[in-house]
């Protein structure tokens, strides 16, 4: 993934833990200004941080039967302070609605 760059390795961690730390990923404007890089080189990065995490992530996909404590699946969340089902949340398995 770093071969022949021209970064540090702080450059490239910084990169990775701002990407991760948002919701929604930084953008390339921002991270140019946060690591003293310019925009098209920033763009590169988050490419390269982008591409390598999805190849990992093609790696362990699940199949077959999957266990899942705690978990919900859609319907309203309890924590939901709106109104986006009229009828409450979905019941679970088996239960009558």
């Amino acid at each position: 993934m770093m071969h022949h760059t021209q970064l540090s390795l702080r450059q490239w961690f910084m990169a990775m833990y701002l990407d991760a730390e948002s919701k929604r990923g930084i953008s390339a404007v921002e991270l140019a200004a946060k690591i003293g890089v310019r925009y098209t080189t920033a763009w590169y990065v988050l490419r390269r941080l982008r591409l390598a995490m999805s190849q990992r992530e093609e790696q362990y996909l699940l199949n077959g039967e999957v266990d899942g404590d705690d978990m919900f699946v859609g319907g309203v969340s309890p924590q939901t302070t709106g109104t986006l089902n009229s009828q409450g949340p979905l019941p679970h398995r088996g239960e009558p609605r």
